[in-house]
């Protein structure tokens, strides 16, 4: 007897499920932390040209000047917004890659579980088909030991069943 689990073709591919989606999973974290970093690049940058604006304000610089920073800025969280949004999409996409890997997960459990409880039900079977044949031989070994003794001593005689009226068997 060997054992042979039916859906271990299906674990099999719910294993490969599960490694695609972990990679999935660390692609995704990756790109979100790569466009948290932009979000923080783009607001430092940002808080340096409000610093500059500042300055200039400061400095008495000319209404074309003061203009062309305030553009500037304008631009700076027009850039910081769509950034911010892309995080977010990142964030999310991250999230459902993070979904989809416990859902293989929990796949992958299940059909571990069956496996072992097939595992488990092949080795009581195994062990029941190994107690009868150990049983039948110890059996025969038994029939054959009587037999060997009941000739050595001249005694063999067929079994006879005793009954009810039978007081001599008794005695």
């Amino acid at each position: 007897m060997t054992f042979r689990f039916r859906a271990a073709a299906a674990l099999e591919q719910q294993q490969k499920r599960e490694d695609h989606a972990r990679r999935a999973l660390a692609d995704a974290e990756r790109e979100a932390r790569t466009a948290a970093a932009r979000v923080d690049e783009v607001e430092r940058g940002l808080a340096r040209d409000g610093d500059r604006l500042l300055d200039v304000q400061r400095d008495g610089a000319p209404a074309w000047r003061l203009a062309w920073h305030q553009s500037w800025i304008a631009r700076q969280r027009h850039d910081r917004d769509l950034r911010r949004r892309e995080l977010a999409g990142r964030v999310e996409i991250a999230a459902r890659a993070a979904e989809a890997l416990r859902t293989a997960l929990q796949r992958r459990r299940a059909l571990e579980r069956l496996r072992d409880r097939a595992w488990r039900r092949f080795q009581t079977a195994l062990h029941r088909h190994e107690m009868r044949h150990m049983n039948e031989l110890a059996g025969l070994r038994h029939v054959a030991r009587i037999a060997a003794e009941g000739e050595s001593h001249g005694e063999h005689q067929p079994h006879r069943p005793r009954g009810r009226n039978d007081r001599s068997a008794g005695r």
